[in-house]
């Protein structure tokens, strides 16, 4: 049964239902339509409106076209194939991704403008988290790519430095050391926030050359309590994967998408990290290229 309320006479009774023996008061009907307006289905609710179009706020679903800079306010996202895509506000602490689909709350008004902000991911639907994956962005002083970092643990530190590989002209980030004694160094991503218990699946691809005389290749989740910490002031790190390779060289991947990083307590923002573990041996060297480090929310 539908009942257009538009077409309710409030200043008499209303006749009997189903054999009711009292009518509904003046009282009642007003009660009865103020209840079929929130129940209304949402097209009838857009047909009553004002003619210049609904007045109440719309959610839509979006996704994230590119990663904004680290001190961006404003992300691109578009709402259908082919659809010219929008720059909207994001809330802190939410940092849009590329391929990330998000709810966006747009506030229309009578007058036919339109605001719209986004309000998060969809859960399930984040994309990944590390800024600058592929290393396409390349640091204009010779050094990491853009967005990472460097930390020598042990021993000789890794020449570090992010370039197009001639020939393929394939962004790449090089690792290197020359060094018969034992070293330890990471290459991490730039932070984002992270609440404890969430997990995160974690892959990285590259090829390995010139391995002498065996290195060890570790994925690893670096937990932070600030955004601004770097390493060594680490809350802890937790391994997603690894590989043990002898001399010579080979590609690789890591991620065996069964060890997922659940952030501990305490932490409050992560970073993606690539370890090597070089061993000692006379005429110690060796070369990697990574091609892409990602991190999804699993």
């Amino acid at each position: 049964m539908s009942v257009d309320v538009r077409r309710l006479d409030l200043s008499k009774p209303a006749p009997p239902i189903n054999g009711a023996r009292r009518s509904m008061s003046r009282r009642h009907w007003i009660v009865l339509a103020l209840l079929i307006g929130v129940l209304m289905p949402p097209q009838l609710d857009e047909a009553i409106a004002a003619p210049n179009g609904p007045t109440r706020p719309t959610l839509r679903t979006g996704t994230v076209l590119a990663t904004p800079k680290p001190t961006g306010t404003i992300c691109w996202v578009q709402f259908a194939p082919g659809e010219d895509p929008a720059g909207l506000p994001f809330l802190n602490p939410y940092v849009p991704m590329a391929g990330d689909q998000v709810q966006v709350l747009f506030d229309a008004t009578p007058g036919g403008s339109m605001s719209g902000i986004v309000l998060g991911g969809r859960a399930g639907q984040s994309g990944n988290r590390v800024l600058n994956p592929d290393f396409a962005t390349i640091n204009p002083i010779l050094g990491p790519p853009a967005g990472w970092s460097a930390y020598n643990a042990s021993g000789a530190a890794a020449n570090v430095i992010g370039f197009l590989t001639t020939g393929h002209e394939t962004p790449v980030m090089n690792i290197n050391v020359t060094s018969n004694a034992a070293n330890d160094n990471y290459v991490y991503s730039a932070a984002w926030p992270v609440s404890p218990g969430e997990r995160y699946r974690m892959d990285a691809t590259g090829t390995a050359f010139s391995v002498n005389p065996s290195i060890t290749i570790e994925l690893r989740a670096l937990w932070f309590a600030s955004a601004t910490d770097e390493m060594p002031t680490q809350i802890s790190t937790t391994l997603a994967d690894s590989i043990n390779l002898g001399a010579g060289g080979i590609d690789f991947g890591l991620g065996d998408g069964v060890n997922f990083p659940q952030v501990p307590d305490g932490a409050k923002f992560m970073r993606a990290a690539v370890r090597v573990i070089h061993s000692a041996g006379a005429g110690g060297n060796y070369r990697i290229y990574v091609y892409s480090v990602q991190a999804y929310k699993a």
